[in-house]
């Protein structure tokens, strides 16, 4: 039936970055193939050069990413996170995958070649007109089949070129044309690529033959009549024995394997050069950082409608593998500024993931989840926002703004980069807003505007509270380099149960005395609170922002 098809051209929903699980795999599978061409054939070859020019993972399009030579598809990747370890927890996915392999003509794509004129009379609300419109769709997609231009499976006959037979209701050169697209669409994506099935857990081997599992459609039977495995229709899953790639790591595995081969990437193209863990971790994060704003790009396309071309040839924009190989080129081992961004960045990742992944453990087992859908929402969307208009060095900076540049820069940026505060306050605070915003700086229903940051007043013992108000109070005001606070009311910390800062003042008159004087034309401040700013809860800043 066609409403078991779903059409191979659609994006996947734009909640991916370049640094989850997902993303990782994709810049697996690419270094993987760029460290094997390098061996083979020697990074200062013009066959090396050429692949990198020639090659593209192709992010959320088809399938969860694909790699191409030039318009043509060499393997699509599936990545399934957490979604089970049983054969047939992946029934569905693996049907997707037939669907698309087996070149099944879907009717989302029948749909946009060929115009068809229903008679919606007696069906005017929107189930019975999609019913109605299905049927039809059905009806013609059984008239194909009847004049032999598809078969059961809705594949294309082998000799549909020969057939004069008329579809009632469809022109006969509208059919030829968009079945002609359909067999060229799937001659350069299908035919000769190979599909692997990446997952975070060990999938276990089916014990019956495939085809006799649940879900399987009728129409798969045949072509998996009596098979354990896929293999033979260059489907690939974690128990078979793949020599291409590792398809099954866990979280902790997919970055050990990453940087195994940024450092045997890096010991061809800075030779002399030594390098620790943590350089290694910094190439990771410079390179995801290039994948995270291309796949920014596309989303921000999608949302824009800028796509290119029409049906079969309709397209989506590649990442060259020159742009994931040349932050390799780089050294990063001076701590000059792009260095403390990428230290920062990489602390900003992963208690980002780590915050993203406990919500959707939540989720999977349905505990609030409704909130926590929103939370994670939330937090995607205030990301998307953040990275796209500030580094991370200055986005930490912002968060920290007690901490000042009178102390060397290592001392400084291990303090403003401390995970835990970041995820109990800063992330703590953004994940349960209920408004949409679209700047740092979160403007309340109030019309008061609210800083976020990393700063915790949280203390058992009443004399550190009261210290830890002066203290922090007396470390703002001197920090006459923190500008952001000028264009805020009131600053949001974390506060034990039962304590009130909303009454707490912070003067603010030499940070503004310093921004009459800054001069630099990069500056992007203006003065807007012109001699304090109130401390303010987190409980409390969303209750008012909430309007709760």
């Amino acid at each position: 039936m066609a409403e078991d098809i779903k059409s191979a051209l659609h994006d996947a929903t734009p909640s991916w970055n370049g640094y989850n699980y997902q993303g990782k795999v994709g810049l697996y599978v690419c270094l993987k193939n760029i460290l094997n061409k390098a061996n083979e054939a020697g990074i200062n070859s013009l066959q090396f050069n050429e692949f990198l020019n020639n090659l593209t993972i192709e992010y959320e399009w088809i399938e969860d990413f694909s790699i191409k030579n030039n318009n043509q598809y060499i393997s699509l990747h599936q990545v399934k996170h957490k979604a089970g370890t049983g054969f047939s927890d992946h029934i569905s996915a693996i049907t997707t995958i037939l669907n698309r392999k087996l070149c099944r003509l879907s009717e989302t794509d029948f749909i946009k070649y060929i115009d068809l004129e229903i008679d919606y009379t007696g069906h005017n609300l929107p189930d019975a007109k999609r019913q109605k419109k299905h049927n039809v769709i059905s009806s013609k997609f059984n008239d194909m089949r009847l004049c032999g231009y598809i078969n059961e499976e809705n594949k294309l006959s082998a000799n549909w070129r020969e057939i004069e037979a008329e579809v009632d209701g469809i022109e006969t050169i509208a059919l030829k044309y968009m079945l002609g697209e359909f067999q060229s669409f799937s001659d350069r994506t299908f035919t000769n690529s190979k599909v692997y099935f990446h997952t975070a857990e060990n999938v276990s081997n089916p014990n019956l033959n495939i085809d006799e599992y649940t879900g399987i459609p009728e129409y798969h039977k045949d072509s998996v009549r009596g098979l354990r495995t896929l293999t033979t229709l260059n489907i690939f899953l974690g128990f078979d024995n793949c020599q291409k790639y590792e398809l099954v790591q866990s979280d902790n595995r997919l970055v050990q394997n990453i940087n195994v081969l940024i450092r045997e990437l890096l010991q061809l193209t800075l030779p002399d050069e030594t390098f620790a863990e943590d350089d290694i971790s910094l190439y990771q994060a410079s390179i995801c950082q290039v994948i995270d704003k291309h796949i920014a790009s596309r989303h921000n396309k999608i949302r824009n409608g800028e796509n290119r071309g029409f049906g079969f040839d309709e397209e989506r924009s590649g990442l060259k593998f020159i742009k994931i190989y040349e932050p390799l080129l780089c050294t990063f081992q001076n701590q000059d500024e792009e260095y403390w961004d990428k230290f920062c960045m990489r602390c900003f990742e992963n208690t980002f993931l780590g915050e993203i992944s406990k919500i959707e453990t939540h989720i999977a087992r349905n505990s609030n989840k409704e909130k926590n859908e929103k939370r994670k929402k939330n937090l995607e969307n205030y990301r998307r926002i953040i990275t796209s208009n500030y580094k991370y060095s200055k986005l930490f900076e912002m968060l920290s703004p007690h901490i000042g540049h009178n102390i060397s820069k290592i001392d400084f940026f291990n303090k403003i980069s401390n995970e835990s505060m970041l995820k109990n306050v800063f992330l703590g605070f953004i994940k349960d807003l209920d408004k949409d915003f679209d700047n740092f700086i979160i403007m309340g229903n109030d019309s008061l505007s609210y800083h976020p940051s990393s700063i915790s007043f949280e203390s058992d013992d009443e004399d550190d509270w009261d210290y830890n108000i002066e203290k922090y109070r007396h470390e703002i005001t001197t920090n006459n380099l923190a500008f952001s606070l000028s264009n805020a009311s009131h600053l949001v910390v974390k506060v034990s149960q039962g304590h009130n800062v909303s009454d707490q003042i912070v003067n603010i008159e030499n940070i503004v005395d310093s921004i009459y004087s800054e001069t630099s034309s990069d500056h992007e401040n203006s003065v807007t609170n012109v001699s304090y700013i109130k401390f303010e809860s987190i409980s409390e800043a969303l209750r008012m922002i909430n309007n709760e």
